[in-house]
């Protein structure tokens, strides 16, 4: 029988206290009023601003009264799929575009600073958002969990079980990516230093590796579930740094920021989820990460780029770090490392651009046009491109930035709401986003147990799908989580498979020892 889904505690209020729906509430409208206010007294002529305002401010009432609404018994469900992508898509669509407008951050996109695109491109996204919701509403009524009874927690001896079948597949899995990743660096380069002609020339390779990598970015979900299962355990502590580390490292020689960032994410939400209290600073580290890490990154983009060879060994790319690094600090200090870092960060983090650029594209948009079709979903994230010679290339963002004249050594986020808009108008756009909301309080539902290590990992990895594929075209949002689930389901399986007389471990809380047994992993 399903358990049920375990959520993050929070003290019940006292007495007289403001409850926290009515305070997240009254804090976005205070931001709103202050932001209204800031762009008025700048002078700006016309009223175009002001009515992006409004629409972003009552973007965000509605997306804090639906957060809110999932509000029970003194408990707030964080890390479920549909509060989060609610509050990472306020954000995105909503907060960032309205920090660029009022602090004036400059948006290298030809609709900037078109309130009017802007504007109508938001208006599509609550409509879309609103239609999330309904989907959310409409399974969580079907599929609602019971109340969560309190966690059976019994291992919280200080010896922890020997080194089980767990965290000897993790260690193989992350082998096999650690020697892919090494062999394209030395050979092709690695993230922004691969070259493009090398990738296309061995496309099925390299969509292989690609797997590959992501398998080993599991390896390390699967470590930080055993550290946190296990905290008394200094053998899976040393294997959790030993992959953790190298894999920053790798998002640093990848120049891109989100596989550097990503590793902080996941290990913040296994530990939320299962010690059911929010890990602030791995959360933090992954957001803070963003703004820091910028400037190295852009300049680590631009050495590599204007670089006339494409192969990399490791000595090449320290060398390159270290003179990003140099070019980065160079005549600015902290200050202007944080400041600037924070004025690309808001640029980056502001994806209602894509959905405006889309809007403005006109007879450009058959530029995005590809062999993809919607009878190819079921089989298509399965058959490899060695059997399926002529399979689609799913490169719409690289098409994307082929038409908006940014050039074809990179790609531009169309996001899924915006594509949904742009191939298939209103109607289009509310059937897919009320499909994604059904979706993600299925999901949330099934896997979202915090005291099981198989689910836990599961959903820990769905979380980071989810995540990053909100900027992928309709077509690539659904053939990745589908590709995803079924990676995640195969990996958990084999990883967590235990007889039948084991009962599943439990989370660690750190009490005094007591004596007991619990079966390893």
């Amino acid at each position: 029988m399903m358990e049920a889904v375990q959520p993050i505690s929070i003290h019940p209020r006292p007495r007289g206290v403001l409850p926290l729906s009515h305070l997240a509430l009254l804090c976005v409208l205070s931001i709103a009023a202050v932001g209204w206010g800031a762009i008025l007294i700048s002078g700006r002529q016309g009223h175009e601003s002001e009515r992006f305002m409004i629409l972003a401010g009552l973007y965000g009432v509605a997306s804090v009264v639906f957060i809110a609404s999932r509000l029970r018994f003194g408990s707030f469900r964080l890390f479920d799929v549909p509060s989060l992508v609610t509050a990472i898509a306020f954000v995105e669509f909503g907060l960032a575009p309205l920090a660029c407008f009022v602090f004036g951050v400059k948006l290298e996109s030809p609709v900037d600073g078109d309130y009017a695109l802007f504007e109508r491109a938001l208006v599509f996204m609550m409509l879309g958002m609103g239609a999330f919701w309904l989907g959310c509403r409409l399974i969580s009524r079907i599929s609602a969990p019971k109340a969560a009874a309190p966690p059976n927690v019994d291992a919280t001896q200080t010896e922890s079980p020997p080194i089980g079948r767990a965290v000897i597949c993790a260690l193989v899995l992350y082998s096999a990516a650690f020697l892919v990743k090494t062999y394209l660096l030395e050979n092709f380069g690695f993230g922004y230093g691969a070259s493009e002609d090398a990738y296309f020339q061995n496309l099925a390779a390299m969509q292989v590796a690609t797997v590959v990598f992501q398998v080993g970015t599991y390896a390390l979900v699967i470590l930080a579930v055993e550290r946190t299962f296990h905290p008394f355990s200094l053998e899976r502590k040393v294997l959790f740094w030993l992959v953790f580390v190298p894999e920053c490292v790798w998002g640093l020689l990848s120049g891109m920021k989100g596989e550097l960032l990503q590793n902080f994410l996941l290990v913040g939400v296994a530990a939320s989820m299962a010690r059911r209290k929010i890990s602030k600073g791995w959360i933090a580290a992954a957001f803070l990460g963003l703004v820091i890490v910028y400037p190295f990154s852009n300049q680590y983009r631009d050495i590599v780029r204007n670089r006339p060879q494409s192969s990399m060994d490791l000595s090449t790319a320290s060398r390159i770090s270290a003179q990003a690094l140099e070019q980065a600090s160079a005549g600015s200090g902290v200050q202007g490392w944080l400041s600037g870092g924070a004025g690309l960060a808001i640029g980056r983090l502001n994806l209602l651009q894509s959905i405006a650029e889309l809007l403005n594209l006109g007879p450009r948009g058959k530029m995005l046009e590809g062999k993809e079709r919607w009878w190819m979903l079921p089989f298509y994230p399965f058959v490899p491109r060695f059997i399926w010679q002529s399979k689609p290339i799913l490169d719409k963002g690289r098409r994307f930035s082929i038409a908006l004249g940014i050039g074809n050594q990179t790609s531009t986020a169309l996001t899924f709401p915006g594509d949904l808009v742009f191939e298939y108008g209103v109607a289009g756009l509310l059937c897919g986003m009320l499909v994604f909301g059904i979706v993600a309080q299925y999901l949330t539902d099934r896997f979202a147990i915090a005291q099981e290590k198989q689910r836990l990992f599961i959903y820990t990895g769905l979380f980071l799908t989810v995540l990053n594929i909100i900027e992928l075209d309709a077509f690539d949002f659904w053939s990745t989580l589908i590709r995803s689930l079924v990676i995640l389901i195969a990996v958990a399986w084999i990883a967590y498979r235990t007889p039948r007389d084991c009962t599943p471990a439990r989370p660690a809380v750190r009490t005094p020892p007591q004596r007991g047994r619990s079966c390893g992993s």
